[in-house]
C-alpha cells in the first residue's frame, strides 16, 4: 500500500461557513487498485485568508474526532459480545489445485 495523500480539495462558501471536500487515496482517484479512498465532506467556519493546508488540517481533524468517537462505540459493541475478539480473523486464502 502506498502512502495515502490528499488527491483533491474543494472549498466552497456556504451560509456562515465553508463547505470542504477532501478526497484522500493511496492511488490516483481514477485507479481501481486503491486500497483506501476517503471522501470527506466537512463544514468549517469561514476563515480569513487561510492557507489551503490549514483548511485541509482542520477538515481532517474534524473527521478524526467523529471517526474516533465512532471507533470507540464500535469497540464497546464488540466487547459486549463475549464470543468475539476486537480484531477479526483473516479468512484463509483459497488455493487452486493443480
Amino acid at each position: 500500500m502506498s502512502d495515502p495523500e490528499i488527491r483533491e480539495t474543494t472549498v466552497a462558501p456556504a451560509s456562515n461557513c465553508s463547505a470542504i471536500r477532501i478526497q484522500i487515496s493511496d492511488a490516483p482517484l481514477t485507479a481501481e487498485n486503491a486500497s483506501i479512498v476517503l471522501d470527506l465532506h466537512v463544514r468549517l467556519p469561514a476563515y480569513e485568508a487561510p492557507l489551503l493546508s490549514q483548511v485541509q488540517r482542520q477538515a481532517v481533524r474534524a473527521a478524526m474526532d467523529i471517526l474516533s468517537a465512532l471507533n470507540q462505540k464500535l469497540i464497546e459493541e464488540i466487547q459486549r459480545d463475549k464470543h468475539h475478539e476486537l480484531e477479526p480473523k483473516i479468512a484463509p486464502r483459497y488455493t487452486q489445485k493443480r
